[in-house]
Parts: C-alpha cells; structure tokens; sequence
C-alpha cells in the first residue's frame, strides 16, 4: 500500500492534501468512537449505582412505612376504652 502511494505522489496523482484531510477524519470518527464508548460505559455505571440506591432506598421507605403503621396501630389501641373481652365459652344471656 506505501509503495502504491509513493508511486502515486510521485506521478502527481495522488492528492496529499486531501489523504491528509481523511486520515485526520478517520482519526476524527476513531477517537468520537472510542470516547462515545466510554460515554456509554460511564452511563451504565451510573444507571447500575442508581438502580441500587433506588431499590435500597425503596426498601428502607417500605421499612420506615411498616413500622408507623404498627405504631399507629398500637396508638390505636390504646385511645380506645377496653371493653371486655369475652372469651369464645362464654354466651350472654339476655335478662
């Protein structure tokens, strides 16, 4: 492939002009390649880190959501007046 350009250059039908322009366009394309790649990778890095903090986060609410709940619950309870509690052998009768 040299030897066909020096051939070509030495005939003067080969522009160095315009060979120069697309080596540095490929050169160009190349490095846009590669640091699009390395756009990519960055990216799905930060997608996997927020996916994990997503789910953990969302865990923690569920978590967080649960325990209110029982409180709540408990609160409840206890704002409530006891009533008694009849146990399943016992039958009222009425008067």
């Amino acid at each position: 492939m040299e030897r066909g350009r020096q051939l070509l250059m030495k005939d003067g039908l080969l522009d160095e002009e315009g060979l120069k322009v697309a080596q540095e366009q490929q050169e160009t394309l190349s490095e846009k390649a590669n640091r699009l790649d390395t756009a990519i990778d960055t990216l799905n890095t930060r997608l996997a880190r927020l996916l994990a903090e997503y789910s953990s986060t969302q865990q923690k609410i569920k978590q967080r959501l649960t325990r209110i709940e029982r409180r709540l619950e408990f609160d409840l309870d206890a704002m409530v007046p006891s009533s008694p509690r009849l146990s399943p052998n016992i039958t009222l009768s009425p008067r």
